[in-house]
């Protein structure tokens, strides 16, 4: 019998049975019967084969799933996360590193997790400074002083781990042990001190801390900072805390609120601090007093000089302070050299009024006057720079004193005089 296809299916001389209700005759009869047998047969044959196929499938299934996973543990040893230097593992282990800290004592939680990883990932896990920077402990009830003392003393004793540091309202006994870490911070970059303990020493123990650019002081604790060299604030605390023998700006800002006593705490930093290397100066805002003839001895070194206000109405009593610095700074000594601040290169006198005012020199400054000339011609040799911005009176220079101006200018000084330069007397 030929191979079974569409066509013979239904041969002709048997399909037109299915036309009809006709009983087939005996010879067809026998036909069908062998080919029932036959088709029978072959049904058989091919469901072996497709049995066949099916396992031969399942086979070649199992061979390319074993494969993938030989490529994938294949590719998995060569790949770059097992060859990256501690360095690189290390920056990105930062990066998974909860910032309000994790669970000592849950492994599923980084860095724990990453340790599992290989030899190389443990140890690079484990030796990781930045993992073990956030520790907090509490305010401890008295009950609780010793078990402080030694969480404070293990924590110390592992420094060098230190990413951030606050710490409040912390007894001397641990003030006198912080100064253990000296030397051995080089990761600590933000450090935060809450209300140190009365009667402590300055705490020397951050001034060698290569990496710290954060600095919050809360309260008065004293701390030494020899690595500070630029300042700009105005909070009595923090000046008062605070020794900076290294400074070489300063800027005290009193904008939001004028202290009386201000430049008393200044005097007291520079005096505390010796920091005689002091080369630029600014005072914004301030209440002058004659504590400024305290402040321009203790910095010799000093080479601009700045004073910035937003108004000057009611400083009549500070006109006369600044006639007084003015002469101290023209006045000689014995030798025939300046008393004070002999290296000055600028001097800036600048009010700068809130922009509801329309006009920024109203309030006349009346202490511009001869003293403030003789200021200026006594130090020809060395200033470089004059600028005020200030409503100056007309008159308050006679015409000798207009050509000391003159002649400075055509010495190549830069003066500026009401911002209207290069100068300008008038009102």
């Amino acid at each position: 019998m030929p191979q079974l296809d569409d066509e013979y299916l239904t041969p002709a001389h048997v399909s037109m049975y299915l036309e009809n209700n006709d009983a087939p005759h005996d010879i067809d009869v026998e036909y069908i019967t062998n080919s029932l047998r036959d088709i029978t047969r072959l049904i058989e044959k091919a469901d072996e084969d497709e049995k066949e196929l099916s396992r031969a499938l399942e086979t070649l299934r199992k061979r390319r799933t074993a494969m993938l996973q030989t490529q994938s543990k294949l590719r998995s040893i060569i790949s770059p996360l097992r060859r990256f230097p501690a360095e690189i593992l290390s920056e990105i282990f930062h990066h998974t590193v909860e910032r309000d800290g994790y669970s000592v004592l849950n492994t599923a939680d980084s860095p724990w997790s990453l340790s599992h990883v290989n030899h190389h990932w443990r140890a690079t896990a484990l030796s990781f400074i930045r993992f073990s920077v956030y520790f907090d402990y509490p305010e401890p009830v008295p009950t609780f002083k010793r078990k402080a003392v030694e969480i404070a003393q293990l924590l110390i004793d592992n420094c060098e781990r230190w990413y951030s540091l606050e710490i409040s309202n912390h007894s001397l006994e641990i003030n006198s042990r912080l100064g253990k870490v000296r030397g051995h911070i080089p990761n600590l970059t933000r450090l935060v001190i809450h209300r140190g303990p009365l009667r402590a020493s300055p705490i020397a123990a951050f001034e060698l801390a290569p990496q710290l650019r954060t600095v919050r002081i809360h309260g008065n604790p004293s701390i030494i900072l020899p690595w500070l060299r630029h300042f700009q604030g105005s909070h009595r605390d923090l000046i008062q805390s605070v020794t900076t023998p290294n400074l070489e700006s300063f800027h005290l800002d009193d904008s939001h609120f004028v202290l009386a006593d201000s430049l008393l705490d200044v005097r007291e930093l520079f005096i505390r601090s010796r920091c005689s290397g002091l080369s630029k100066l600014t005072l914004s805002d301030i209440a002058m007093t004659s504590h400024i003839l305290d402040i321009l001895p203790l910095v010799p070194a000093l080479a601009v000089l700045q004073f910035q206000f937003c108004d000057w109405r009611d400083r009549d009593a500070q006109e006369d302070i600044f006639r007084s610095m003015l002469q101290q700074m023209t006045d000689h000594n014995d030798v025939g050299t300046l008393k004070v601040v002999p290296n000055l290169r600028e001097f800036s006198f600048t009010i700068v009024p809130p922009r509801e005012r329309r006009d920024p020199y109203f309030t006349p400054v009346l202490c511009f006057d001869g003293i403030f000339i003789d200021m200026v011609a006594s130090r020809a040799e060395t200033l470089e720079k004059v600028e005020v911005k200030a409503s100056i009176p007309n008159g308050n220079w006679i015409p000798v004193q207009v050509s000391i101006f003159e002649g400075l200018l055509q010495d190549g000084m830069d003066i500026s005089l009401k911002g209207l330069g290069p100068w300008d007397f008038s009102l």
